[in-house]
């Protein structure tokens, strides 16, 4: 089959939030603009996914639902070839997303006052899972190297979580905003700390299947013993597929005791679980979606390198985080401004709506998140108004 990667769907009447925003910022913004913030995208629906929910409907009765065999079976066969991750039906969760899971994982494993750790700058939603149910918030920037590679300072993680008695970590993996892949070794010495200080690991890992080549995610839950019993598994077909809006989460927890706890708080916060169409996409992409998913990377990696020629050329002096996975690039902008706190209304007034970087953390100001997700096309548009606009 060949799918289409070319055309951008006009989705402000579908109520997009990306698409809303764009107009709440900036009402007279031109027609055809298109926003490069929010981690979605505005191509065509995977046509399985399309085409099989429609013949799902034709035939479905749409009560309270729960997982089905076959659903289950997609999630297992996924993680077992895609990441050679070996799941057992019985340690499958799931929920209305990532983000929620976030916050059952902060009021199960730590209490009011208690510290949760975080690596930054993050996915702002982070930080909210942190403060919103009174913990305190530690942040441990990430080292950011000459060559726009971020790592992670593992000595100042050490030394916060024995300063603050931290028992949860939020880690992002692979890593938004940096487009970071984290190795095997970087992995392996942050599952030593946190075994030594009895630290429990939230892992997202959403973007897990959108790895550019030459890289390799490794699952933490999967790399030893320890990681199995202590790390909890957050992933979904929404960043992969492009179907964040039917709310559907995969939550892998093996330890029996940690998956009991996570339960008690879903049921706390009266969750039951994702909800029927969401739960039927799943099991269309993960057993229909390995070639519309080839092709999707194909267009992420062609927007890499249009954008990577792109500031080599026209912008110089910026520059972009050495992208290991995500459709996300970071880039950094404040060569060419001199007030950052204007950076954004300045971007803003040439219709170039990107996420401002000063949201995921003060280790963000000077960036911008540009979502890479979109046809080429429209990619090479906004970039032309970005050198009119900055250069």
């Amino acid at each position: 089959m060949i799918y289409d990667f070319e055309t951008t769907v006009d989705r402000l009447k579908q109520g997009s939030r990306k698409w809303m925003a764009m107009r709440e910022l900036r009402p007279d913004v031109r027609e055809g603009v298109v926003p490069f913030s929010v981690a979605d995208s505005d191509i065509p629906l995977m046509p399985e996914i399309r085409e099989g929910l429609k013949a799902y409907l034709d035939e479905a009765v749409l009560g309270y639902t729960s997982m089905t065999d076959a659903q289950y079976q997609a999630v297992i066969d996924w993680q077992a070839k895609h990441h050679q991750f070996p799941v057992k039906k019985e340690w499958i969760l799931t929920t209305c997303g990532v983000v929620a899971a976030l916050h059952y994982a902060v009021q199960a494993f730590s209490k009011a006052g208690e510290g949760v750790a975080i690596l930054t700058p993050v996915y702002p939603p982070f930080y909210r899972a942190v403060t919103l149910h009174d913990r305190l918030l530690v942040d441990i920037p990430l080292k950011e190297g000459r060559d726009h590679h971020f790592t992670i300072d593992f000595d100042g993680l050490e030394e916060a979580i024995k300063e603050y008695r931290i028992t949860l970590l939020l880690f992002c993996s692979p890593h938004n905003p940096v487009g970071r892949v984290w190795t095997k070794d970087e992995l392996t010495r942050l599952a030593s700390i946190a075994e030594k200080y009895g630290v429990i690991i939230a892992c997202d890992e959403i973007h897990n299947d959108l790895i550019r080549s030459g890289y390799t995610h490794q699952v933490l839950a999967q790399l030893n013993d320890w990681t199995k019993e202590h790390v909890l598994t957050f992933t979904a077909p929404s960043k992969t597929f492009n179907i964040a809006g039917l709310q559907t989460s995969v939550i892998i927890i093996p330890n029996e005791e940690l998956r009991r706890k996570f339960e008690e708080q879903m049921e706390l916060n009266a969750c039951h679980g994702a909800n029927a169409l969401g739960l039927k996409a799943m099991e269309l992409a993960y057993t229909q979606g390995e070639a519309w998913l080839e092709g999707y990377l194909t267009l992420v990696e062609r927007n890499i390198q249009v954008l990577g020629d792109f500031l080599s050329k026209k912008l110089p002096k910026a520059y972009m985080a050495q992208m290991e996975g995500t459709y996300l690039a970071w880039v950094n902008l404040e060569a060419y401004v001199e007030d950052l706190d204007s950076l954004m209304d300045r971007l803003y007034d040439e219709d170039i709506f990107f996420t401002d970087g000063s949201t995921f953390g003060e280790a963000g100001r000077g960036f911008v998140r540009v979502n890479l997700s979109a046809t080429t096309e429209e990619l090479k548009k906004v970039l032309d108004r970005l050198a009119n606009c900055i250069s």
